[in-house]
C-alpha cells in the first residue's frame, strides 16, 4: 500500500481509503450484516489501509458507531475522517436540507452546532479526537452559518486537541478559496467527485486552487456507486430512494451500456489482471491533484479490489483508451438530454417572461449546478414541502401553493419535483393553476447530480 501526506499536515494517508456510506445501512442501501462491516474495516486496515471515512448521517450514527468499534483497539493505526453540518436531532436548527427514513435533517454549521456534533461524532466512534473533520455541506446562507465561524471553530478544537485538522467537502469554488485564506496549512483534503464516467464534472476550479495551496484532491463517488465495478446485470431494477436511484447510470437502460464498455476493456483488466472495480479505482488516483480516494467496500472482495488499485500504473494511452471511451457514452447517454433542457431554459430565460419554479429542496439544488435556471425572471418559488417555507431561493422565499398571490397568465412554470412529467401534470390539473407553460425539469435530477 502507497501514503501520502494529506496537505501539509504531517498525516500519512493511504492512498486508498474505506468511504463508509454503505456500511451504515438505512434505506439508502440494501442492508449489511454489523459483524461483516466490522470485519470488512478490521481486513482493510490488516492489507494497510489506514484511511477511514465516515459521517453522523451516514445511517443516523450507525456508519460511525461501527467503525467505532472497528477501530476501538487500534486507533492510533488509522486515520480517521468524520463530518458535521448535517443535523437530525429534532432540534431543526439552520437550513432544511431534505427528509430521509422519517427524519428531518439541517445543515447547521454554527459554533455551538459543530461542538455539539463532534462531541456525539466522538462518543460514536469512541475516540477522543478526530484525525480530519470537514463540513459535510456548505451552502452560503446565514441560518448555516458564516466560513469566519466556522473556521474559529475549527482552529479552537485543533488548540483543544480534539481534531488534527480540517477537510472540505460538496463547496463552491469561492467559498473554498475563503476557507483556503483562512484555514492556512490546516486544511488536509477536498473531497471531489471523481471517476472515469462523470469526470467531466469534477470542479477543475477546485483542483487547480488545491494544487496551489498543497491541499489534497480525494477522490469520492470513484465507481459511479457501484456500477464501474461490473457487478450489475444489464436489467438491473434500481430501488426508488435508494442512493443509486439518484444516479443517471441506473436508469434507462445505461447500466448495459456501461457493462458493454467495461467489456471493451477486457484487455486491459488481463494485462494488469486485476477487476473493472480496480481498472477504474487505478484510473482515479492517475489524475492530477488527485491523491487519495475513497471507496465504499462492504465485504473483503471489494477490499482486495481496492488494495490493488494502488499497484496499477496505467500509461498515458491506456489512461487515453478509457478516458475516451466514457467521455463518448456519457455525452450520447446524457449530455445530450442535459443539453436539450439547458436550451429550454435559456429561450425561457431569453423571452423574458416571469417564472415560477415548483421545488425549492434538494432537486434544485442539484438542478441549479448544471442548467442556468438563475438567468430567468424568478418571480415566485413554490414547495411542497412547509419546512422550506420562508427559506430563500433566487432571492425569493419559498412559498407553499396556499400562501400563492395572483399569478401573471403569462408565467412559465418550471418544475423541479423528481416525479415523471405524466404524474406531475396530474398534479397540476388538480391544483387548477394555469400557467403560460409548463417545464419538467425534476425528472433531470439524476443527471445533474
Amino acid at each position: 500500500m502507497k501514503y501520502k501526506e494529506l496537505g501539509k499536515t504531517g498525516l500519512q494517508a493511504s492512498v486508498i481509503g474505506l468511504g463508509t456510506f454503505e456500511i451504515g445501512g438505512s434505506s439508502w442501501w440494501d442492508p449489511v450484516d454489523r459483524r461483516v462491516a466490522v470485519n470488512t474495516i478490521r481486513n482493510a486496515i490488516d492489507l494497510g489501509i489506514n484511511f477511514v471515512d465516515t459521517a453522523p448521517v451516514y445511517g443516523f450514527g450507525q456508519s460511525e458507531k461501527i467503525v467505532g468499534e472497528a477501530i476501538q483497539d487500534i486507533r492510533e493505526s488509522v486515520l480517521l475522517c468524520t463530518k458535521i453540518g448535517e443535523e437530525f436531532s429534532g432540534m431543526n436548527e439552520g437550513r432544511f436540507h431534505y427528509n430521509h427514513d422519517g427524519k428531518s435533517v439541517y445543515t447547521c454549521l454554527k459554533p455551538d452546532a459543530i461542538q455539539r456534533q463532534l462531541e456525539e461524532s466522538l462518543r460514536n466512534l469512541k475516540t477522543d479526537y478526530i484525525d480530519v473533520l470537514m463540513p459535510h455541506f456548505f451552502f452560503d446562507d446565514p441560518s448555516v452559518g458564516q466560513i469566519d465561524d466556522i473556521m474559529e471553530s475549527m482552529f479552537r478544537l485543533i488548540h483543544q486537541g480534539k481534531i488534527r485538522s480540517v477537510g472540505l467537502s460538496n463547496v463552491f469554488p469561492n467559498h473554498f478559496q475563503k476557507f483556503i485564506e483562512l484555514g492556512q496549512s490546516k486544511i488536509a483534503c477536498v473531497q471531489l467527485y471523481t471517476n472515469v464516467l462523470d469526470h467531466g464534472l469534477m470542479s477543475n476550479d477546485i483542483l487547480k486552487q488545491a494544487v496551489a495551496e498543497g491541499i489534497s484532491g480525494v477522490g469520492i463517488n470513484c465507481l459511479a456507486k457501484g456500477v464501474l465495478a461490473g457487478a450489475f446485470p444489464d436489467d438491473y431494477q434500481v430501488r426508488e430512494g435508494s442512493e443509486r436511484s439518484e444516479s443517471p447510470w441506473f436508469h434507462d437502460g445505461r447500466i448495459a451500456r456501461v457493462n458493454q464498455m467495461l467489456d471493451s476493456w477486457s484487455a486491459l483488466r488481463d494485462k494488469h489482471g486485476v477487476s473493472s472495480a480496480s481498472l477504474s479505482l487505478a484510473w482515479v488516483l492517475a489524475q492530477r491533484g488527485i491523491s487519495h480516494l475513497l471507496t465504499g467496500v462492504t465485504n473483503f472482495e471489494h477490499v482486495l479490489d481496492a488494495a490493488r488499485a494502488s499497484e496499477i500504473e496505467l500509461s498515458v494511452d491506456e489512461l487515453q483508451l478509457m478516458t475516451v471511451s466514457a467521455s463518448a457514452l456519457r455525452i450520447e447517454t446524457v449530455e445530450s438530454l442535459l443539453e436539450v433542457a439547458a436550451a429550454k431554459v435559456h429561450a425561457i430565460a431569453e423571452s423574458g417572461r416571469p417564472v415560477a419554479i415548483w421545488g425549492g429542496g434538494v432537486t434544485l439544488d442539484y438542478i441549479c449546478r448544471r442548467l442556468p435556471l438563475a438567468s430567468c425572471n424568478i418571480v415566485e418559488v413554490f414547495d411542497s414541502n412547509p419546512k422550506l417555507s420562508g427559506q430563500i431561493r433566487f432571492g425569493r422565499k419559498i412559498k407553499s401553493w396556499a400562501q400563492a398571490d395572483p399569478i401573471d397568465p403569462s408565467t412559465v412554470l418550471l418544475v423541479a419535483i423528481p416525479k415523471p412529467p405524466e404524474e406531475l401534470n396530474a398534479i397540476l390539473k388538480s391544483l387548477s393553476i394555469g400557467f403560460d407553460s409548463v417545464c419538467h425539469l425534476g425528472y433531470l435530477k439524476a443527471l445533474c447530480k
